[in-house]
């Protein structure tokens, strides 16, 4: 491992997420991608943007016009070939240093072998998802399966019977100040009142600089929290008494690896409370229903052959899996027939979300850094759909859209006018979405794009639109550019100004009246600063919603 090489210009900023030794394990990895639609693209170009050494994708289907509503590197000229093939092309073109490989035949047990990491996208039968896992779970190969249907996405993880993260948080150790330490059964440490612990139960600390209970000094203790400001150590009965006369001592986090044991598929399914990430607090129980929906399409399929399903056949495939593993107390029927309205529906934003979280269970997979998923994830953004959409589909590639949220919202996307500020990493990615769902590709919609940046080579690690071609020129340019060739009909005015005082004659009370709304994706502080004050926030009122987005590490 230590001869292994990693380019630090290009890698930089995942550099200083991963470090050098993740970082070496990640580029020595080899994975498989079963299934290139929506969500197996977007794992593809994450992974492939990570640096991962050798990523297979792997399909046996055509691309139907379905498919031009996620796979944005797919068209219609496409229409007829095999996914896998038709993408090639581009996923290359995203990391010299990583091979991809293409193949067109079945998974079997001997081409799983040949991998650290596998990973399931796209409908399929529910048994033979099973029988991978198991062949995955038996050769110690770590399993990811994730699929998306309209705004429903979930995922299943199977990392092996033992899985060790080599540091489960991620994040720089915690030190703060002592401000007391008791003598008791469960000793009671309180920190400064200006530094809380940060630390969580199960968390391991090591005291130095404390005076009267030196014992503590460079011993490692595990915490239970009581509070940000207090946590216990154990019995200190036998230790000295706290002073801190000349000093208050410190307690700095100790990283200690962290185990996780992962059941195969068979047995999860008798465990799905027990393993599941509750992601929705606020609709408690309602992740618990989406997994169940994903598992009951994967049941009919198994007599279908096919995504195209009805409500009374998910149901009845739930009930009979419900009544098998105990997954929920009552099925949700409302959110049940909202998921059979889009079995077909794969659309780019569902994808983008779950392609990044899969893509980052991949680098966990193989870096044995942060922590996975433990074992499922569902997720349903119900709130985004209209109660009683008109649907009348047209057989474009917008269809996907039309089966959800219907025709007049879809009208509506398609009319948008926006601007965005940044076309770097954020940029890029939701210039993508807006392609492929058909933003800005009629009437007077449009997308004007300002970037003030040019070009850079450690941009191409994570701002995806971007080719070593292009490196020089401007980002706004070179973006509209590449969302073009996604879609041929969105309409991007590029920008070169920054936005401030300077650009206020060209971002003026006339131009905002004009917009349906304004999505920052910018990194610059200064800038985000301007646009909140209350010459920007007194134009934008003509221009809701206001999206903002931002990134930190792996959140």
């Amino acid at each position: 491992m230590s001869t292994v090489q990693v380019d630090e210009d290009l890698y930089s900023r995942q550099l200083y997420v991963l470090g050098v030794d993740a970082m070496k394990k990640v580029v020595s990895s080899s994975v498989l991608i079963s299934g290139m639609g929506g969500v197996g693209v977007e794992i593809a170009k994450n992974i492939i943007l990570a640096g991962i050494k050798n990523v297979t994708i792997q399909d046996t289907r055509t691309v139907t016009m379905l498919d031009l509503a996620a796979q944005f590197y797919l068209d219609e000229s496409k229409i007829g070939k095999n996914r896998a093939i038709a993408c090639y092309n581009e996923l290359i073109g995203l990391n010299n240093y990583v091979s991809v490989a293409v193949d067109t035949d079945e998974i079997t047990e001997e081409s799983i072998k040949k991998y650290n990491c596998v990973v399931l996208t796209d409908w399929r039968s529910l048994e033979q998802i099973k029988k991978i896992a198991a062949i995955c779970h038996a050769n110690s190969i770590k399993l990811i399966v994730v699929d998306c249907r309209g705004v429903f996405g979930y995922i299943f993880t199977d990392f092996g019977a033992s899985f060790v993260s080599n540091d489960a948080i991620g994040e720089r150790p915690s030190r703060f100040l002592i401000n007391m330490i008791t003598n008791a059964e469960e000793g009671k440490v309180t920190c400064d009142a200006d530094e809380p612990h940060h630390l969580s139960d199960g968390d391991h600390v090591r005291f130095e600089e404390v005076e009267g209970m030196t014992e503590v000094n460079d011993k490692e203790f595990e915490v239970k929290v009581i509070s940000p400001r207090q946590f216990t150590i154990g019995d200190t009965t036998k230790f000295g008494q706290y002073t801190s006369v000349h000093r208050s001592g410190y307690g700095n986090q100790v990283i200690v690896p962290k185990e996780f044991h992962y059941m195969a598929l068979e047995e999860a399914l008798n465990h799905v409370n027990e393993k599941i990430v509750q992601f929705d607090w606020g609709c408690f129980g309602r992740d618990q229903q989406v997994v169940l929906a994903f598992l009951a399409m994967s049941k009919v399929i198994e007599q279908t052959n096919s995504p195209k399903i009805t409500e009374e056949q998910l149901l009845a495939a739930a009930k009979e899996l419900n009544s098998a593993h105990k997954i929920v107390d009552e099925i949700d029927e409302k959110l049940f027939k909202l998921f059979a309205m889009g079995t077909e529906s794969v659309i780019s934003p569902t994808c983008a979300v779950f392609g990044g979280i899969a893509g980052q269970e991949v680098l966990k997979a193989v870096s044995s850094k942060f922590t996975p998923i433990d074992q499922f994830l569902g997720i349903g953004y119900i709130e985004a759909l209209p109660t009683e959409p008109k649907i009348a589909l047209t057989g474009d590639r917008y269809d996907p859209y039309r089966m959800i949220f219907g025709n007049e919202q879809q009208e509506a996307m398609q009319n948008l006018r926006y601007f965005m500020l940044g076309a770097g990493a954020l940029g890029c990615e939701m210039l993508k979405n807006w392609a492929m769902m058909g933003v800005a590709t009629k009437g007077n919609g449009g997308v004007i794009v300002t970037d003030m940046d040019s070009i850079e080579r450690s941009n191409l690690n994570r701002q995806f639109l971007f080719r070593d071609k292009d490196i020089g020129k401007m980002k706004s340019t070179a973006a509209g550019e590449a969302a073009k060739v996604m879609n041929k009909d969105i309409k991007i005015e590029a920008h070169t100004n920054r936005v401030g005082k300077e650009s206020e004659n060209i971002y003026n009370d006339d131009f905002f009246t004009q917009l349906s709304g304004v999505c920052n994706a910018l990194g610059y502080v200064q800038t985000r600063l301007y646009s909140d004050n209350s010459a920007f926030s007194t134009r934008r009122q003509c221009s809701s919603p206001v999206l903002w987005a931002q990134r930190l590490t792996t959140r």
